[in-house]
């Protein structure tokens, strides 16, 4: 017993490298289905120094009880409540107090009645604060504000549809936008502008004065955390950093064989309930049956029956991210007109994830390379790989023809082939093995991305699973 637990425990810290989070790191950009604005008003209704504030998007719907909070909070306080409880809402669904450090040795403690639930349309939430009172509001993607010649601003609706003032057309968003109507002293609409949640201006794609080109895009879908964060289910956003820490700079590795004009990172975490194993307890069991009778090589003493529920749960998962990446590429008006490429490397749970991301993303975009690494109980589905450029599968052999030994296999997650894998021409996919000589295999090192920087240095330039623009 204290075996099979002392190898427990070197497995979770081998993970908590892996699982690295920074943080501090900040979203450069982030795709999400809901977008939040906060600001204050004055009794007027104007919005108080004509500031909006669009600090982020998430897939989580916050709501406010207007009653039982704190006076007088600033909108720093409002904005910080929303976010610290959509990050925790894993674990907890409703948040009444609220805290945070002012210095080393000052805490600020402050009420702010929210709740949370997962949300996967397209919206916008506004925050609002009027005489020392903040409100909520659910609203569509498209937020229109009047301007008036004293440089005052005021909310006017929200819509989702774009239309501009002397046009008769209008445009169903598919992303967040905020419609600026710019008045003179006699209420005429002397300007028009459209931004994107970044705040640029895209009034031109409204005209037709503007057409985007077809970009290339390269996006990573990383795995299971850690035990550590084995609750913290994926909340589906996409970003623009690797923000977990996860890929350990082999991702640096792709982008420069790759060269995409974006990349994008999406959070295929989910609770190891999912997976194979199910559970801590049967891993624990698994790694102390692969020591004592490793010489035997009984094969049969792997978890490599496939969790069917939890692959697919993470595949229904991962059509949320396939919905926000739309939005994280896309801030022009007519950029979803326009067919881009991407290119798409997953590791371990990450592959199904990744699955459910490519349904989403059918017949809105040209797919080009796919790269699969480690991947979690792949025999159980797959996509129409002839949709693809390449796609090819790294790891160990466990079920094909001279198979690694048992004690070199994948114990994390025992190898099967991609389902439907074999349809696909070998000099355009297949299986990519561990180089024979290599010196690192064993029940975990064989899962862990550090050690896959032999595909960059090993495979070479004409051979079978190459990695190349």
């Amino acid at each position: 017993m204290k075996y099979w637990l002392g190898l427990l425990l070197i497995f979770c810290c081998n993970l908590l490298i892996v699982s690295q989070e920074n943080q501090k790191s900040k979203n450069k950009k982030v795709g999400g289905m809901v977008a939040y604005y906060f600001w204050e008003i004055k009794n007027d209704s104007t919005i108080l120094n004509a500031k909006i504030n669009q600090p982020f998007k998430r897939n989580h719907e916050v709501e406010l009880n207007c009653k039982k909070q704190s006076e007088s909070l600033y909108l720093f306080d409002a904005q910080y409540a929303v976010l610290s409880l959509i990050e925790k809402t894993n674990n907890k669904k409703c948040g009444k107090h609220f805290e945070y450090n002012i210095d080393s040795t000052k805490v600020k403690k402050y009420k702010f009645p929210i709740k949370s639930t997962k949300y996967s349309e397209l919206s916008s939430i506004i925050f609002y604060k009027k005489n020392n009172k903040w409100s909520s509001a659910n609203e569509k993607p498209v937020l229109y504000f009047n301007h008036y010649s004293d440089s005052s601003i005021q909310f006017i609706k929200s819509s989702d549809s774009i239309q501009l003032v002397g046009f008769d057309y209008k445009i169903l968003a598919e992303n967040h936008y905020t419609i600026h109507l710019y008045l003179n002293q006699n209420s005429e609409v002397v300007k028009q502008e459209i931004l994107n949640y970044l705040k640029e201006n895209v009034t031109t794609s409204f005209l037709g004065e503007e057409k985007s080109n077809p970009r290339r895009f390269l996006v990573f879908s990383n795995g299971y955390r850690g035990p550590n964060k084995n609750n913290d289910n994926s909340d589906n956003i996409v970003t623009s950093n690797d923000r977990f820490g996860y890929w350990l700079g082999i991702d640096k590795a792709f982008k420069k064989r790759l060269e995409p004009d974006e990349s994008f990172y999406i959070d295929g975490n989910q609770t190891i309930r999912t997976s194979g194993h199910k559970s801590m307890v049967n891993f624990g069991i698994s790694i102390a049956a692969v020591k004592t009778f490793s010489k035997k090589d009984l094969y049969k003493i792997l978890n490599s029956k496939p969790n069917i529920r939890g692959f697919n749960e993470r595949r229904e998962q991962g059509k949320i991210a396939g919905k926000a990446f739309l939005i994280a590429k896309c801030n022009s008006l007519d950029c979803n007109k326009t067919l881009d490429t991407i290119d798409i490397v997953c590791h371990s749970m990450g592959y199904s994830y990744a699955l459910g991301f490519i349904d989403e993303l059918k017949g809105k975009v040209i797919f080009g390379k796919m790269y699969i690494i480690a991947p979690e109980s792949a025999c159980v589905g797959g996509a129409d790989w002839s949709m693809f450029e390449e796609v090819w599968q790294y790891g160990t052999n466990l079920d094909q023809p001279n198979a690694d030994p048992v004690w070199q296999q994948d114990g994390i997650a025992p190898q099967s082939q991609v389902f439907g894998l074999e349809k696909v021409p070998s000099d355009k996919g297949g299986r990519i093995f561990f180089p024979d000589y290599w010196p690192i295999k064993n029940f975990i090192d064989s899962h862990m991305l550090y050690n896959y920087m032999w595909m960059f240095d090993n495979i070479l330039k004409g051979q079978k699973g190459y990695i190349c623009k």
